[in-house]
């Protein structure tokens, strides 16, 4: 149950940052397709899972200015976009732990006797 718990928090924090960061770069350049711009999120999706890389974010980076000329859009302009991007990004991780926190301080916590009384039940 705590696994579902940790899951759905961590697909709806992953979800709503790439929506946001979609929308962003829709509101910037909205004469690019909207195909661009979820292949420039594939690409940071992609990019930050490889295991054992300990700059996922300056790969991102570098891939997503190597796409600039194919998707069209200047190298600053990304950049830009990337930056408040990272921002974005730290903002909602904040916000996500602030939230879960406030969920977890109003948690109650065992006394010793209850976690004796558990233990010898065990």
């Amino acid at each position: 149950m705590e696994g579902v718990k940790i899951s759905s928090i961590y697909t709806g924090r992953l979800f709503i940052t790439n929506v946001l960061q979609i929308l962003q770069y829709a509101l910037v350049k909205p004469d690019i397709p909207w195909a661009v711009w979820f292949s420039l999120m594939a690409v940071q999706i992609l990019s930050t899972r490889i295991p054992f890389l300990p700059s996922q974010d300056v790969l991102y980076v570098t891939l997503a200015l190597e796409m600039s000329d194919l998707v069209r859009v200047p190298e600053a302009e990304i950049v830009g976009i990337l930056t408040a991007n990272l921002i974005l990004k730290k903002i909602i991780g904040a916000v996500s732990f602030f939230l879960t926190s406030l969920k977890q301080s109003s948690m109650e916590i065992p006394s010793d006797e209850e976690i004796k009384e558990f233990k010898t039940q065990a």
